[in-house]
């Protein structure tokens, strides 16, 4: 579960017909698979990066299918990841909240107390 810093429910993604247009020519076990990427690099932590977690190259792994042949750019690539982990916490079974912080690309969550 994902709340923002107000704890107001989060339930649906932004940006979500680009995240639909962006994700059309990804096949359900590609979906899969990165999210299970992603799930793995957040299993043990309290607080995670959006930004922090894709930085490094995402050549040999789940990630990489995010541009592979598709015409996104560096920047839709970015978000695309960031709505992907996104997505994660809104479907996680702890609760999460999430922020924006203005010297920090990328959203901050950290799991909360319900």
């Amino acid at each position: 579960m994902l709340v923002n810093i107000d704890r107001k429910e989060v339930t649906t993604l932004p940006y979500r017909e680009d995240y639909r247009r962006w994700t059309k020519n990804l096949t359900q076990e590609d979906i899969l698979k990165i999210k299970e990427f992603i799930r793995e690099k957040i299993s043990e932590k309290e607080v995670s990066v959006s930004s922090w977690l894709g930085s490094f190259d995402w050549s040999g792994t789940p990630l990489e299918k995010i541009k592979e042949g598709k015409d996104l750019n560096y920047n839709q690539s970015a978000m695309l990841f960031g709505l992907f982990c996104m997505e994660i916490f809104i479907e996680h079974e702890d609760l999460w909240c999430f922020t924006k912080n203005e010297d920090i690309r990328g959203i901050v969550y950290f799991r909360i107390e319900s």
